[in-house]
C-alpha cells in the first residue's frame, strides 16, 4: 500500500476526529505523534495492566528492554502521559500511585496500532 505524507497525515486527522468527543480538547490530530517512544511502550504496558502502580510499570519496561529502567526517567515520564490526558494518575497513599490508561489513551493507541499495520507486510500481522 503505498501513500504519499499528505494523504497520510489527512487519514490519521480525520480518524482522531472521528473518536475525540466534541467535550474533549483536541491536543494533537495526529494520535500519539509528539510522545516518544519510551511514553508509547508506558501506555501498552498500562493497556495490559491498568491500575499499576509505578513499580510494576517499572518492572515491565525493565522485562522488555532488558535493563534497569532509572526512577528519574520513568515518573517524569508518567507524570507528561497524565497531563497530556492519555493516562489517569490516582494517589492510593502518601507514597503510591496507581495509573491506567484513559479513553483518549486507549483512542490514540489504537489509531497508531493501525497506523502500524498499514505498513506492515501481511507475513508479520498476527
Amino acid at each position: 500500500m503505498e501513500h504519499t505524507v499528505p494523504q497520510i497525515l489527512n487519514q490519521k486527522r480525520n480518524f482522531t476526529t472521528n473518536f475525540i468527543s466534541a467535550t474533549q480538547p483536541i491536543v494533537s490530530t495526529i494520535p500519539m505523534i509528539d510522545l516518544t517512544a519510551f511514553q508509547r511502550d508506558v501506555l501498552i504496558v498500562l493497556y495490559g495492566n491498568q491500575g499499576s502502580h509505578g513499580l510494576a510499570i517499572k518492572d515491565d519496561l525493565e522485562e522488555y528492554y532488558r535493563k534497569e529502567i532509572n526512577h528519574g526517567h520513568l515518573y517524569p515520564n508518567l507524570d507528561t502521559l497524565a497531563d497530556k490526558g492519555l493516562i489517569d494518575k490516582q494517589q492510593e497513599d502518601h507514597r503510591t500511585n496507581s495509573y491506567s490508561i484513559t479513553r483518549r489513551g486507549y483512542r490514540d493507541l489504537s489509531a497508531r496500532k493501525e497506523w502500524e499495520w498499514d505498513y506492515l507486510d501481511e507475513k508479520v500481522k498476527p
